[in-house]
């Protein structure tokens, strides 16, 4: 209410500067022009209103009603400017190509006035439009936080944008183009395990006992999808799997919800037919299962947690043996050692092209170590392409073949860095 009376007034004192005094005044008293402003009242001509309570005001300083209609009539025109600012937002969402200036423009000037800000889409190419919401890659690519919690998924894409959690906010939720530019705050969301697709973001609540969330891609809508508590969401179609007491999927509409699991399964992501999973033990090992449900099947043995799916392959570091990195068929066959470091292996992912490698020990506590340095190997002659020094843990895949990353050490700042090995500081 404070700000639109500080509206209303400005454009009191603008247009009363600006009103244009044509010819010599009429003598008119007050009794005839409050006559008039009371027909234009009936009228709804709300400018000649304001004009008529301003000739009052010349001839009587004091009149109380006269500045009252003056702001009210002024406050009707602005009410229908902005009836006709939501118009015209509302038509060219409709019929422009680049509808993301559009919404730059309302959001920058929607704290000063109240029009309604359109949703507008992340995308109008249809190609862009994400049908899976996260990668292996990115949702098992976790950190050990100051809750003693180990969450993954801080970061998902969608066309040119990529929606990322600030761990230390509260797991506060934003989104900014792969090129750093136009940072926005996702309203007052905060989550993990982030899924994007189409129109949508769901995600983990931590403030709200990880349940699932979802809202829409500018942060509106935002409310409770599954009020119960949840681990590992990952979605694919009109599915959406996460992790409770078993391994679940349940329609976008909530309906269905299916066990595809007897036992707890930690870090499920989907990946085209299959659910890939985690088994939290020593010798728990990496396995599967169909999305339409069925025997699991173990496709590697070991201490797994973090593994990613790349063409026809399966890479994974077995716990035990931090040095070294594994790849296997989906289907369970063909293991093979990939690469054997010198070096703890804190984090890894994996691209069409390249693999990365978080190595050494920068801090360690509790069983949790952060890597000194990130280093990128060509996936398939192992030739290094470049190396980045940076105290990090998760790793996660971009768009524009990015990879981004936070420092620990800057406050968990995050970072993304190109294939030719150029970094750029997003927040």
């Amino acid at each position: 209410m404070k700000k639109h009376l500080v509206l209303v007034l400005s454009l009191l004192l603008l247009l009363s500067a600006c009103t244009p005094q044509v010819g010599e005044p009429k003598e008119r008293s007050v009794d005839e022009l409050r006559a008039q402003l009371e027909l234009h009242k009936t009228e709804k001509k709300h400018m000649l209103v304001y004009e008529d309570a301003l000739q009052i005001i010349e001839l009587d300083a004091e009149d109380t009603q006269a500045y009252l209609d003056a702001v009210t009539a002024l406050a009707e025109l602005t009410k229908e400017h902005y009836a006709e600012i939501d118009r015209l937002l509302a038509l060219a969402t409709q019929n422009v190509k680049d509808t993301q200036v559009l919404a730059k423009w309302a959001r920058e000037n929607q704290p000063q006035v109240s029009f309604t800000i359109p949703f507008i889409s992340d995308t109008n190419q249809e190609e862009e439009i994400n049908y899976a919401g996260t990668i292996p890659g990115n949702l098992t690519n976790a950190a050990k936080y100051w809750n003693n919690w180990w969450q993954g998924g801080l970061l998902a894409w969608q066309g040119d944008w990529v929606y990322f959690s600030q761990p230390n906010e509260d797991f506060a939720l934003y989104k900014v183009r792969d090129d750093g530019s136009d940072l926005q705050r996702l309203g007052d969301a905060h989550g993990h395990s982030i899924n994007v697709t189409g129109n949508w973001v769901t995600y983990l609540n931590p403030q709200e006992g990880d349940k699932i969330y979802k809202m829409r891609t500018d942060g509106s809508m935002n409310s409770v999808f599954l009020d119960e508590e949840s681990a590992f969401v990952s979605i694919a179609g009109d599915w959406v799997y996460f992790a409770g007491d078993r391994l679940y999927k349940m329609r976008h509409d909530n309906t269905e919800k299916v066990a595809l699991t007897e036992e707890l399964a930690i870090f499920p992501c989907v990946y085209e037919d299959f659910v890939y999973y985690a088994v939290k033990s020593e010798s728990g090992g990496l396995w599967r299962v169909s999305v339409e449900g069925g025997e699991p099947k173990q496709i590697a043995q070991g201490f797994v947690q973090t593994y990613c799916l790349v063409d026809d392959w399966v890479y994974y570091v077995d716990h035990n043996q931090w040095h070294k990195l594994w790849r296997v068929k989906p289907d369970g066959t063909g293991a093979e050692l990939v690469f054997d470091s010198d070096e703890k292996i804190s984090a890894f992912n994996v691209s069409q092209e390249l693999i990365y490698l978080s190595l050494g020990v920068s801090e360690e506590q509790d069983g949790f170590s952060v890597g000194s340095v990130i280093v990128a190997l060509n996936r398939e002659t192992l030739e290094k392409v470049w190396s980045v020094d940076a105290d990090t843990e998760p790793l996660c895949l971009g768009p524009a073949g990015k990879l981004f990353f936070f420092q620990y050490r800057e406050n968990m700042a995050w970072y993304s860095v190109d294939q030719e090995g150029h970094v750029e500081k997003i927040r």
